[in-house]
């Protein structure tokens, strides 16, 4: 299953989400804005602030679903873009 990502704009935050959470959750700080957040069963989701700056995987859970998740995020965007 692929992550669901949401950005807010007015805030600047990359939210990716993997599923929903179980139980209690717990954020961790992974450095460079970004945090990541567990539940008993593992990660929930990952958030990016700053998300326009950039996005940083290196060292990241999941990082290569996400990866993919955004380039198909771009390609959509842009085939979309060409099309207006």
């Amino acid at each position: 299953m692929s992550p669901y990502i949401t950005y807010d704009e007015q805030s600047d935050v990359l939210y990716v989400e993997f599923r929903q959470a179980v139980g209690d959750t717990a954020s961790h700080d992974a450095g460079g804005n970004r945090f990541v957040e567990t539940d008993s069963d593992g990660v929930v989701s990952i958030e990016f602030l700053t998300a326009s700056a950039g996005v940083d995987l290196a060292g990241l859970p999941h990082a290569d679903e996400i990866a993919q998740a955004l380039d198909r995020l771009r390609a959509l965007l842009a085939g979309q873009a060409a099309t207006a």
